[in-house]
């Protein structure tokens, strides 16, 4: 038979009091109260005997964390095709048109080999398409 037992406990010492607060993972101590980590961070710990030194971990570039109050052990990389370039993003934006990214977790896109090839080395060429559609109606 396995038994939990939660304590805490309360000293008081000339007015104030000293107390041993237990919070779950994906939270942090702020203000003597548990308080769900935000979107874009994690925190796989749980927080015992009054430990405040345990925060809130920002995602890194690359990743993201979309779930407020996360006890993920890690943050979830940005897929295939996507990046994110920010510390304790909430998801990753699609690589624009040119260009792509065929690694997942990274926080760049790769120019495409046509529009890198436009640029040419060391200089910006500005190329314009344009494509016209005449219609005869009788």
């Amino acid at each position: 038979v396995s038994t939990m037992l939660r304590i805490e406990w309360v000293i008081l010492l000339g007015g104030s009091a000293l107390y041993a607060l237990n919070c779950p993972p994906g939270t942090e101590v702020q203000n003597d109260r548990c308080i769900k980590c935000p979107v874009g961070t994690i925190q796989p710990f749980s927080i015992t005997d009054g430990n405040t030194s345990i925060r809130c971990q920002l995602c890194q570039p690359g990743y993201f964390q979309r779930i407020e109050g996360s006890y993920a052990s890690e943050c979830t990389p940005c897929p295939v095709g996507t990046f994110s370039n920010e510390v304790g993003s909430d998801g990753c934006a699609q690589c624009l048109v040119g260009q792509y990214q065929d690694v997942e977790g990274q926080s760049y896109c790769e120019l495409g080999p046509l529009t890198a090839s436009l640029l040419g080395s060391g200089s910006m060429t500005s190329v314009v398409l344009h494509s016209s559609l005449t219609l005869h109606i009788d």
